[in-house]
Formats: C-alpha cells, structure tokens, sequence
C-alpha cells in the first residue's frame, strides 16, 4: 500500500470525489487497473489464475468478489481491506490480489469485484469487471471470435491453412501456466516440442512445424489440442491445421 499527499487529487480521482462543507474531510476514489480506457474491464484467458485490482483511496477500504464465486481476493500485494485514518491532504494507493479459477465452463464468463470505501460521511462502492474467455492466448493462428447477438466474445476458433508445398509453419501462443500441446490426428505435422513452461504474467511460446508436402488433390486436416494440465482437465483449446491439396493445372492450348 503506497501512501501519497498531493493537492491534484480532483483530476486523480476523477470517479468519485467530495469535500465535506467543513473542509476537514476529503473523500474519493478511482480505479488505476483495470483502467477507464477499458471500461474498467480486465480480459483473461481460460489458464490465467491471478490478477489484481488497483485504485485510489483517501478511506477505508474492502475489496470483494460480488455475485462472483470465481474470484476471490488475496493478500498477495495489500489486505482485502484496511482502516485508513482519513486525512485532508493524503490518499492511498492500494494493489490488491485477486485469485482466479481456470475457466472449465466451456463458455466465456464476466465477473464483478467491488470496492467498498467508507470513512466519516461517505460510503460508497464500485465495481471493475473481469472477462475470461474460454480459450488460450493463441496469435498464431488468430483467433477466428464468435459472437452472441449483443456483440459479445462467446468463443473463438484457431485454424492454420497452408499450401500443398509449404513445409514449415509454428504455432505462436502466451502460456500462463506449464501447458502440453497434443496432435489428436494427423500424421504429416510434426512439432518440435510438445510441452513447456508458463508464469502468472504470460510466457510467449513458438512451436515450429515441419510438415510434410501435400502431392494429393486432397486438403487433409490436422487437430492439435493446447491445454494446461497443472490446471486440472477441460482447460485446452483446440487449433485446427489445414493443408491444401494440390492444385490442378489447366491444360496447355
């Protein structure tokens, strides 16, 4: 917890903000993370497991999860909550750790966290959101989003189409936990590795692809299947590998 005196604490704390009538009092708060930009909405993925809330505070505080079984405050950075003595000149900075389930529901999820501030004539609460999709952090291939009628995020699919002569490709993803990458069927892509490690704020991975050419008409399809087994089972995306057949040429006149 960051303790800091400034006199700009109105355009800090651009949320909430007052000054009692006897001018020995000053109350507000204001998000620093998840940030206004975006909506004050933080985006996980299926395997992330911590992340945090931030914000500024001239009060007391709790932090906790609400309608949200999910998430679940810890102690990592500051407490879930605090008496603060409420002073004219000072607020707080306070980071506080959130644990995550990994999201085996199959569907993508919106959770809620709320920041009590209360202290002599103020009680207020605020809330940031939190998104888990339901699949890993894949940039190559992108990610294909799905979509429900109100424009929001219920999915994803990853598929990687390549020629009938290309024989090299990779698979690019952040890991956020240990993960294994399994191929289910097809016997022509060969990766380089099939597991590696993860950290808590995202580990960049490239799996290379050998692949064998393609001298059939015939696309033919590969299933590859990244999952997190620390994480326990239902945890996996599954990436699709397409290679074309090979094209016929038009007969000479």
């Amino acid at each position: 917890m960051k303790k800091y005196f400034s006199f700009l604490t109105p355009v800090v704390l651009s949320l909430l903000f007052v000054c009692c009538n006897n001018d020995t009092y000053r109350h507000g708060f204001g998000f620093d993370y998840p940030r206004a930009i975006d909506n004050y909405t933080s985006s996980l993925f299926i395997d992330q497991v911590k992340d945090s809330v931030v914000f500024k505070t001239f009060d007391s505080y709790a932090v906790a999860a609400y309608n949200t079984d999910w998430i679940k405050p810890n102690a990592q950075f500051s407490p879930a909550g605090a008496n603060i003595p409420n002073s004219y000149y000072a607020w707080y900075q306070v980071k506080v750790g959130l644990d995550i389930e990994p999201n085996t529901t199959g569907k993508c999820r919106l959770g809620y966290v709320g920041v009590h501030t209360f202290g002599t004539e103020w009680d207020e609460t605020c809330y940031a959101y939190y998104f888990q999709t339901n699949f890993h952090c894949i940039t190559r291939p992108a990610p294909k989003y799905k979509y429900d009628d109100n424009k929001f995020i219920v999915g994803a699919t990853h598929e990687l189409t390549v020629s009938a002569t290309q024989v090299s490709d990779e698979i690019k993803f952040v890991a956020y936990s240990d993960w294994k990458l399994t191929l289910k069927d097809g016997d022509f892509v060969h990766p380089d590795t099939e597991e590696g490690k993860g950290s808590a704020t995202g580990t960049e991975c490239v799996v290379k692809l050998a692949v064998d050419e393609n001298t059939s008409k015939e696309d033919r399809k590969a299933t590859f299947v990244l999952s997190s087994p620390l994480l326990g089972p239902g945890i996996e995306t599954q990436i699709t590998f397409v290679q074309k057949g090979v094209e016929e040429k038009e007969p000479a006149e």
